[in-house]
C-alpha cells in the first residue's frame, strides 16, 4: 500500500473525522445527563451509519457487509441502552452487558440460520426480512411480556415513556417485515413504502424519545438503587 492510498483513504477522510467525532460525543456525554450523552452519541452513530453503508460509501466490497452487521447492532443497541438505564436508575457495567447481549441475540442467531440454512444467504434481502422477523419476536416480547414486569414499581411516567418507546420498535420492525414479505413476492412498487420504517429508523427515533421524556427522564439520581434483572 503506497503513503498515496493511505492518504486518499477512506479511513482517513471521512474516517479520521467521524472517529474525532465519536471521541468528541463520548467526551460530551460523560459530562451530561444521560438522556442527552445517549442522543448525541447514537446521533453520530446514524449519520456514520447512512454515510458509511449508503449509496455514498466508499466502504470495500468485502468489507461492507462487516460495515452493516456493526451499524445494526449500533442500532438496534441504542434501544437495548436506553431501557436498561430507565428500568435500573442508573447506567452501570451491569446495564452495558444486558444491553450488549441483548443487541447481539438477532445477529447471532440469523448468522447460524444463515449457515445452516443457505436460502436464507442466498440474496441480502432475505438476510434481512430473516433478521427482521427475529427482532420484531423479540421486540414483542420485551414490549408485552418483560418489560411490563421490570417495570413495575416505577414511576408512571417512566413506565409509560419506556413502553411507548417500545411500542414505537414493534411498529418499526412489523413495518419492516410487510415490506420485505411484499418485496419477496415480487412487488417492487413496495420498496417507496418502505421509506416509512426506515424514516422511522433514521430520523425518528432518537427525536420520539426525547421529544416524549417526562421530566423525570431527564433526572440523573445518583442515590437511586439499582433495580435487580
Amino acid at each position: 500500500m503506497s503513503y498515496q492510498s493511505i492518504y486518499n483513504s477512506v479511513w482517513h477522510h471521512p474516517g479520521l473525522a467521524w472517529a474525532g467525532a465519536l471521541l468528541a460525543a463520548i467526551l460530551f456525554a460523560r459530562k451530561q445527563r444521560f438522556l442527552v450523552g445517549w442522543f448525541v452519541l447514537f446521533l453520530v452513530a446514524t449519520i456514520a451509519d447512512a454515510f458509511f453503508t449508503g449509496p455514498l460509501s466508499t466502504v470495500a466490497a468485502p468489507h461492507a457487509w462487516i460495515a452493516g452487521v456493526v451499524f445494526v447492532i449500533l442500532g438496534d443497541l441504542r434501544f437495548f441502552v436506553f431501557t436498561e438505564r430507565f428500568i435500573r436508575g442508573r447506567f452501570d457495567a451491569r446495564a452495558a452487558v444486558v444491553s450488549l447481549g441483548l443487541a447481539f441475540i438477532v445477529p447471532v442467531t440469523t448468522e447460524v440460520l444463515r449457515r445452516v440454512i443457505p436460502q436464507i444467504g442466498a440474496t441480502p434481502r432475505l438476510t434481512f426480512l430473516t433478521y427482521e422477523v427475529l427482532f420484531l419476536v423479540l421486540a414483542v416480547i420485551l414490549r408485552f411480556t418483560v418489560l411490563p414486569q421490570r417495570l413495575l414499581g416505577l414511576p408512571a411516567p417512566i413506565r409509560h415513556w419506556v413502553l411507548r418507546v417500545a411500542t414505537f420498535e414493534v411498529a418499526q420492525y412489523a413495518a419492516w417485515v410487510g415490506c420485505d414479505v411484499l418485496l419477496q413476492v415480487g412487488l417492487e412498487p413496495v420498496l417507496l413504502l418502505r421509506l416509512v420504517p426506515n424514516a422511522m429508523y433514521y430520523v425518528a427515533f432518537l427525536p420520539y424519545v426525547v421529544l416524549t421524556a417526562p421530566v423525570l427522564g431527564w433526572d440523573d439520581p445518583t442515590t437511586r438503587a439499582s433495580r435487580p434483572g
